[in-house]
């Protein structure tokens, strides 16, 4: 980690060959507090957290700041709503056990949310798998309800967080479930269930793992390095 640290401080596009990063797992996050940045998510209501391997981590070093968000699935337009809102990114690098990081498949992600979401039947995922592995996010949505009540926010009446899709009276739909997976769990409409992260542009890039949100202090080890992303 450490001689990670180095080569991305000092600006290198590289590293040798023979240093391992095995083990290491990262996060592009933002905030605005140190809290924010005290976990793998800011949002502590979100259990789960979004994470790439060591393969990644060593691709990384060769992209500007501004790239490496982007390569991780965000646009333009969405980075500078967040700057303007005064949040900064940083990169958290971190180690863990390999068996409490699964890679983000649909049925990996049945597993981990039957862990991270207990007091949800866990046949409310699989009551509707094999829908949500075959159709387009557009057949499910095809009027755009999830994405826009994702963009106006948990106070949207249409936002399922948690406490809402807890306190729904009869058996979610499919369309419930996901507008639960996008706004809590962070399953997009880009989201393919292979365990491949696709940008907006299209391009099927790195593998993407979910894990556990859990504080920093309670991972092995943890570095937390800032972004400074420059928009054209």
């Amino acid at each position: 980690m450490n001689d990670y640290i180095q080569a991305f401080n000092n600006g290198l596009n590289y590293l040798p060959d023979n240093c391992d990063l095995t083990g290491l797992y990262c996060r592009l996050t933002k905030g605005i507090t140190d809290d924010d940045f005290s976990r793998l998510s800011q949002d502590p209501t979100k259990r789960l957290a979004w994470v790439y391997d060591h393969e990644t981590l060593r691709s990384l070093l060769g992209m500007s700041h501004l790239e490496m968000l982007i390569h991780s699935g965000h646009t333009i337009e969405w980075i500078r709503h967040q700057l303007e809102g005064n949040k900064k990114f940083k990169l958290i690098i971190f180690s863990v056990p390999s068996d409490e990081v699964k890679l983000a498949t649909w049925d990996n992600l049945f597993e981990i949310l039957s862990i991270g979401y207990p007091e949800i039947d866990s046949n409310t995922w699989y009551r509707y798998s094999n829908q949500l592995k075959q159709m387009t996010f557009k057949e499910i949505d095809p009027e755009g309800i999830i994405v826009r009540n994702y963009y106006l926010g948990p106070t949207s009446d249409g936002h399922m967080h948690t406490d809402r899709f807890l306190s729904l009276k009869e058996q979610p739909t499919l369309l419930q479930v996901r507008a639960f997976l996008h706004h809590q769990i962070g399953l997009n409409e880009l989201y393919g269930g292979d365990g491949k992260t696709i940008t907006h542009l299209g391009d099927v890039v790195d593998k993407e793992y979910i894990t556990v949100n859990r504080p920093l202090n309670e991972l092995k080890q943890c570095a937390i390095l800032d972004l400074n992303p420059i928009l054209p």
